[in-house]
């Protein structure tokens, strides 16, 4: 009998070491590509593909804090407020904005 087990590597190209961001959390990209989700798609879905493109750039180098910022306000205005979160989006907004909101879902 075997005492080695073995999986097959759930991603696609060669196997490497599955990055986390914490000792039990992996980086999100890596459940998007588990679940077969591409986070570009969903970006164009929502008519977000220069954003998605903007945070890609951002995320290569040092970006600048208000052109996070306006990224960020355009995707929040983009995607309004939802009936099952309605606070959350407005929410963002402020912290965005950098505002703190007492009281809102995020700070009882």
């Amino acid at each position: 009998m075997p005492t080695h087990v073995s999986f097959r590597y759930p991603l696609e190209g060669h196997p490497a070491p599955i990055p986390r961001v914490g000792l039990f959390a992996y980086s999100p990209d890596v459940y998007f590509k588990l679940f077969g989700v591409s986070l570009q798609a969903a970006y164009a879905e929502n008519g977000l593909e220069n954003q998605f493109r903007r945070l890609k750039r951002m995320a290569q180098g040092q970006p600048k804090e208000k052109l996070v910022a306006k990224t960020l306000e355009e995707i929040l205005d983009k995607l309004g407020p939802s009936e099952d979160v309605p606070s959350f989006i407005d929410d963002m907004k402020l912290a965005v904005g950098g505002a703190h909101t007492p009281g809102s879902a995020w700070n009882p």
